[in-house]
């Protein structure tokens, strides 16, 4: 048998890709959508901040350009999805004040970048598209000499090794550093009896 014959003979499985796009409409979005359902859902029961957001809301995020996604294909199928933008004003709920004051060259050069979202597939998590898009969505402020700022709640960090793989990712880009730059601690106080 010739090797053309066995590679014939052998299917072969779809290949993985990124794309990186400022709009995504139409099929493309109802997918990134129910991707984004399926990926983020669960972490409404894990954490404290919302992390579903509504449907409304996703769609358009992804048709504004001034947000990049970083979208991991398999053949044709949306398997994964960054979102990053250095617009603080497409972005609701963080302080554009506090990462202008903490980095005032960047911002000089509007080169803050904040990571907004990434996920994959609950089927791919543990393989490599998760890194990829990851290391794609790094290399954006990294071409321009920026910072990216992003978040990340306490069930990654300690179920996922979310600081090890921020480690990892950082020791591959010359010269950089990473740090926690702030924290969001969360309380609960039972209270069983009111006072007498």
């Amino acid at each position: 048998m010739s090797t053309r014959e066995i590679v014939d003979a052998k299917p072969v499985a779809p290949q993985l890709s990124i794309t990186t796009r400022l709009r995504v409409e139409g099929e493309d979005a109802e997918a990134l959508w129910e991707l984004y359902r399926a990926a983020m859902g669960p972490l409404d029961q894990v954490a404290a901040m919302i992390h579903l957001e509504s449907r409304e809301l996703m769609m358009q995020r992804f048709a504004d350009p001034r947000i990049t996604k970083v979208v991991g294909w398999d053949g044709v199928e949306p398997i994964g999805l960054g979102l990053i933008t250095n617009d603080f004003s497409a972005v609701d709920d963080i302080s554009a004040d506090f990462f202008v004051n903490a980095y005032p060259e960047h911002a000089e050069r509007d080169a803050i970048f904040y990571g907004m979202a990434v996920l994959v597939k609950p089927t791919q998590r543990g393989m490599t598209m998760f890194s990829r898009i990851y290391i794609e969505m790094w290399q954006i402020p990294a071409r321009v000499g920026g910072v990216l700022i992003f978040d990340t709640c306490k069930f990654n960090r300690d179920n996922f090794g979310a600081d090890d793989i921020i480690a990892h990712i950082a020791s591959n880009f010359p010269n950089s550093s990473w740090s926690v730059i702030d924290q969001q601690t969360w309380y609960a106080a039972e209270l069983p009896e009111p006072l007498r």
